[in-house]
């Protein structure tokens, strides 16, 4: 798999990792969410027929790990995290 360009990419993330790729996101005017593409290639496919599987690696360098989320779905991305208030809850 690769990362890709796509249309609502608003920067390019890079890194002075030599091992570590551009990769092209969509950062959220809130700041709450990080969206990147990937491209799957056709042997990507055959073996995900096969296994049911894929495997993310984040690159955390110690620090907390941040809640991913994993979708082939673009509509399931571009929405924003509501907040209590937002949500009409009375808490």
């Amino acid at each position: 798999m690769k990362p890709i360009e796509f249309p609502e990419q608003n920067i390019v993330a890079t890194s002075n990792d030599e091992n570590v790729r551009p990769l092209p996101v969509c950062v959220t005017p809130d700041g709450f969410q990080c969206i990147s593409c990937w491209e799957v290639t056709d042997e990507d496919i055959e073996r995900m027929k096969t296994t049911h599987k894929l495997y993310l690696s984040q690159m955390n360098y110690g620090a907390p790990l941040y809640p991913v989320f994993i979708t082939s779905d673009r509509n399931d991305l571009f929405i924003n995290p509501q907040t209590q208030e937002d949500n009409g809850s009375m808490d």
